[in-house]
């Protein structure tokens, strides 16, 4: 059995779950040793003591045999103390997993103006299209059983072909500088100066800033999808018109969106 990564934590901690949520989404298992406030020194003191790193606070992630944190060498202690450097262990980790499976790189985002052609251009000898027009009597017709160009509609059916297996979620930093950086002033700057434009805060997809704004916000706005308990918005009445501001619904959309609990 694989060794599991431990995230020592406070439940209910926007910083825990910032952390939770990254490593849900780069599909990395882990336990998550759970503690009430001020009761986590029982945790943290046991890793300093043992010769981690020394602090106080969580999240803080132990790493199996063989792994290691950014910026550290494999002999060094496994441990992992703060949610940003836990979002990029995610995201190196879910990099070494795209590369083992030959994953493609991102492609450019498509403008929603001009959406991707399904219709194969046509040719000298004519249109490649196997879908005959519609006509003045009815909608286009089917194509024929038997393919282009066969009037054989009783054929033995196409074998069923296989279905492809899930794609590997995106990288939570974008592999372009210019697409900008995903930190917590950054994440706070693109969400105050885009609150209506487009579906995400930087590069046109999902990415680390998206995920930290919606984790800090999200103590406000009590999704059902955060990865501890929360009560639900009916109890705190001030998150009915927080979940109605541009912000509001940005940070909800993501958790709907990108929020697997549990791992993918």
């Amino acid at each position: 059995m694989t060794p599991q990564h431990r995230l020592i934590s406070i439940p209910a901690s926007h910083y825990v779950e910032r952390a939770r949520w990254a490593l849900d989404y780069a599909g990395i298992a882990f336990t998550e040793d759970k503690y009430p406030p001020m009761l986590h020194l029982v945790g943290t003191l046991s890793v300093s003591s043992a010769g981690g790193p020394k602090t106080h606070s969580v999240p803080m992630l132990l790493c199996p045999p063989g792994q290691h944190a950014p910026g550290q060498q494999p002999q060094q202690q496994l441990a992992i103390r703060d949610s940003a450097d836990i979002v990029r262990y995610a995201h190196d980790c879910l990099e070494k997993r795209r590369a083992a499976a030959g994953s493609p790189p991102d492609p450019a985002p498509t403008p929603a103006s001009q959406p991707p052609s399904t219709t194969a251009p046509a040719t000298a000898s004519g249109p490649a299209s196997t879908t005959a027009p519609a006509t003045a009597s009815g909608p286009a017709l089917p194509p024929l059983a038997g393919g282009a160009g066969s009037n054989n509609a009783s054929g033995p059916p196409s074998p069923t072909p296989e279905p492809a297996p899930s794609p590997l979620p995106h990288p939570l930093y974008p592999s372009d500088p210019d697409e900008g950086g995903c930190d917590d002033n950054a994440a706070a700057d693109a969400a105050a100066a885009g609150g209506g434009g487009g579906p995400y805060l930087v590069g046109g997809r999902f990415t680390a800033a998206d995920l930290t704004f919606a984790s800090m916000a999200a103590v406000l706005l009590l999704p059902p999808q955060y990865g501890a308990y929360m009560p639900p918005p009916e109890a705190w009445p001030p998150a009915a018109e927080l979940r109605g501001t541009a912000a509001g619904r940005h940070a909800l959309r993501m958790y709907e969106q990108h929020r697997a609990v549990g791992g993918l």
